[in-house]
């Protein structure tokens, strides 16, 4: 393709987004990692409005993480297994 060649506008789909009984307002999806810290990663989903964040889990015994375990807002949160 030239510079002076330019492609047609895409055409957005704002329809929701559903996967069997839920219905997401957003078909932005985001991850969980590369944020520096949790209160940037939080704010960046917050702004972004996406209605779905991707995580990675790994098997761990809670008790030698030396933390609290994240909280979850389970009035706001689903899981679907892979």
């Amino acid at each position: 393709m030239t510079p002076e060649q330019t492609l047609p506008p895409a055409q957005i789909e704002d329809s929701p987004l559903r996967f069997g009984e839920f219905t997401l307002s957003s078909r932005l999806v985001l991850g969980t990692g590369k944020y520096p810290d949790l209160e940037t990663m939080r704010a960046a989903h917050e702004a972004s409005g996406t209605s779905m964040v991707t995580v990675a889990v790994r098997r761990v015994k809670l008790g030698d993480l030396g933390f609290d375990v994240v909280h979850a807002n389970l009035h706001k949160t689903f899981t679907q297994p892979h």
